[in-house]
């Protein structure tokens, strides 16, 4: 597994199963999302091209004549189950609620980087363990495939889940920053459904 942070997105093979639809609203609300956050969440691929998730926002970088995306390239040969499994955890991981805050502890440049396990905090004991062991068999199986959004303050705003799963396993957290000040227009892009999903097979308690 490879993170390129300008990765071309020409050539870039659709997965048949991906499971989202998204309107026209949406996806200019995807465009704005990415003018004024930044492409937040790498794509997924595989080295035969295939994206495997993030579809729509590579279509929303795309409107907006953005011809290279961040993107964690997933190294071999990928089962299709597993492949449909990112899809689904890394879509859902986006809208996951979860009922303790999630807080880096480190200081923070805006931009990529990563945390160690050691600043990744949590106010309790947090719901959500089924969906943390499939992220992490997927992390143990491939490398750290995700990243969550935080705030300049250290607040996870996105895939605290992701977080957490790293925490547990003791590995390094890839996440983005951004400023304080975006803070809320972050959490009410985060919250939308931005098409129709399909997460049968996870069970999100």
């Amino acid at each position: 597994m490879r993170f390129d942070v300008a990765y071309p997105t020409q050539g870039l093979k659709p997965a048949s199963y991906n499971p989202r639809a998204i309107s026209e609203e949406c996806l200019a609300v995807l465009q704005d999302s990415i003018r004024t956050l930044g492409f937040v969440k790498p794509v997924i691929v595989t080295t035969g091209n295939t994206l495997i998730a993030g579809h729509q926002r590579t279509k929303a970088a795309s409107a907006l004549g953005i011809e290279h995306v961040p993107a964690v390239i997933l190294d071999g040969r990928v089962e299709i189950q597993d492949e449909i499994r990112f899809n689904q955890l890394h879509n859902g991981t986006d809208l996951d609620a979860i009922d303790q805050p999630v807080c880096i502890t480190s200081h923070l440049g805006l931009g990529y980087s990563e945390v160690e396990p050691s600043a990744i905090t949590v106010g309790g004991k947090a719901r959500g363990a089924t969906a943390r062991s499939s992220i992490a068999q997927l992390v143990l199986k491939y490398g750290p495939w995700g990243c969550a959004v935080v705030s300049q303050d250290g607040e996870v705003l996105s895939s605290p889940q992701y977080a957490l799963a790293c925490k547990s396993l003791s590995i390094p957290c890839r996440v983005y920053v951004i400023e304080n000040s975006l803070k809320a227009y972050a959490k009410e892009a985060f919250s939308r459904d931005y098409g129709r999903f399909s997460y049968d097979h996870i069970d999100r308690s």
